[in-house]
């Protein structure tokens, strides 16, 4: 199981890009410091600029606003930070439906929880707050004296976590306790993640490595040491996969920690990572401005003696092992988002059809 890569060179960012997300599934959306938002086709690999922001804004991250809470499965509305302390809520239109000055400073992180009915903002004044869909102010959940770079909510948008330094802290906004705390690495934490289906939450960092830990703080996998610090990590949708970004590489790994591939690039830092709806497709946004789209090809099943490999999008092959000749290609007309095998039969999942292969 690797990524493929490919980006659009034509039309790009001239600047830094630190926001990338996906509106639908086969159109990305990136925000850089050379003020403009950027609209990628993952399908022609042809971006076009989409809307175009006054010169002192300077976008810190970007997060699109949860899919399934939209009329009709559109996601047209999405959240920027910004390095002047505001939180911009934004439509694709380009209406600006709400600007709130949030914090001292530069706003680090903006976060829609899972419904869309609360946002979880951090900043280099060391606050944490949280906010409602319209931007109203509920509540400041941690301060303290240096920044904090990342913020990420679980599943149930019962707990949130924060990282301020070197240390991870959970806390319950169910409860009234005592946040849960723990040393993660030897530096600075740079970026977070929380699995949307399992209490897993990865990390990386100035200390050059990326960290898998359980909802108790309990590390899972500590990551060999990089030649840079990690600045980037995400999990996909299901919450089997996660990617990890460093200066000029692309890690792709498995809910344990344990590497699948490593993707070299010559685009400086990864500053930002963002799973498509169906987990299959990923949008990278690096320091050169350039948009990376990737997809996972080379994942194999075996059953009995069949292996199957799905070598592209649309393409799975079924090989019969005890006989290296026999060999049937399977294809479809849309991108593959699923593919199982159990008692002989092959179910092969794509945006709006299933395939039952006997």
């Amino acid at each position: 199981m690797k990524l493929k890569l490919s980006a659009s060179r034509k039309t790009r960012h001239s600047e830094m890009v630190f926001g990338v997300g996906w509106i639908g599934t086969e159109s990305i959306l990136s925000a850089a410091d050379d003020h403009i938002f950027l609209l990628t086709n993952t399908a022609t690999n042809e971006s076009q600029q989409i809307l175009s922001m006054q010169e002192t804004f300077f976008p810190t991250s970007l997060h699109i606003f949860p899919r399934s809470q939209n009329k009709g499965g559109q996601n047209d509305v999405f959240v920027v930070s910004t390095s002047d302390g505001k939180i911009n809520i934004l439509s694709r239109s380009g209406k600006l439906e709400k600007v709130v000055d949030a914090h001292n400073g530069a706003a680090l992180c903006a976060k829609w929880n899972s419904d869309g009915t609360g946002l979880l903002t951090c900043g280099e004044d060391g606050f944490v707050k949280m906010w409602s869909r319209s931007g109203m102010l509920r509540s400041v959940l941690a301060q303290f004296a240096t920044a904090v770079y990342c913020v990420a909510w679980d599943s149930t948008s019962s707990n949130v976590l924060y990282c301020n330094a070197d240390t991870c802290y959970i806390k319950s906004l169910k409860m009234q306790v005592a946040p849960l705390k723990w040393k993660a690495h030897d530096g600075i934490i740079l970026c977070c993640d929380w699995n949307p289906t399992a209490a897993l939450i990865v990390t990386g960092g100035e200390d050059l490595k990326f960290k898998v830990w359980d909802g108790f703080g309990q590390i899972l996998f500590n990551s060999s040491v990089h030649d840079y610090p990690i600045t980037s990590v995400s999990w996909n949708t299901d919450g089997s996969l996660f990617a990890v970004g460093s200066h000029n590489i692309l890690r792709l790994c498995d809910k344990s920690g344990w590497s699948h591939s490593l993707e070299k690039m010559s685009s400086g830092s990864v500053m930002s990572l963002s799973w498509s709806p169906d987990g299959t497709q990923l949008a990278i946004g690096t320091a050169a401005g350039l948009v990376y789209h990737a997809h996972i090809i080379d994942k194999r099943l075996t059953y009995e003696e069949f292996e199957i490999v799905q070598t592209q999008k649309t393409v799975i092959e079924v090989r019969d092992v005890s006989n290296d000749v026999s060999k049937e290609t399977l294809e479809t007309k849309e991108r593959i988002s699923r593919i199982s095998i159990l008692y002989k039969f092959l179910i092969v999942v794509t945006s709006s059809h299933i395939y039952i292969y006997r």
